[in-house]
């Protein structure tokens, strides 16, 4: 006669407890993983900023006046279409003709 306390298996309390700690540590690894694909956004942003400043500079030392919009430095080859919007947001950067100020739409983005 075989006895209920002899059979291998698991339990459904043992069960629960792996579940929840299996559960714990995804959600831990999404919120870390969330967060650092935020932060690299931000921070190429930021590096779009500074391409699109530095390309505003020569424009003026050149043109002695600021392009009307930013697609005028994309079609004269001194940025690439995609540095022109946020990576975050897919936004278009605000851009001031007179005074050739840019900046991102997004809060945070435009701090250094």
């Amino acid at each position: 006669m075989v006895k209920l306390e002899d059979e291998l298996g698991i339990t459904v309390g043992r069960l629960m407890v792996i579940v929840g700690v299996i559960s714990v540590i995804v959600f831990v690894a999404v919120g870390s993983a969330t967060f650092s694909i935020n932060r690299a956004r931000a921070t190429a942003c930021r590096s779009n900023l500074r391409v699109i400043r530095k390309a505003l500079i020569n424009y003026y030392s050149i043109n002695i006046a600021y392009p009307r919009n930013l697609s005028a430095l994309v079609s004269e080859g001194s940025l690439q279409s995609g540095e022109v919007v946020c990576p975050d947001t897919r936004r278009g950067y605000e851009y001031d003709e007179e005074n050739g100020d840019v900046k991102c739409p997004t809060l945070g983005h435009e701090s250094f």
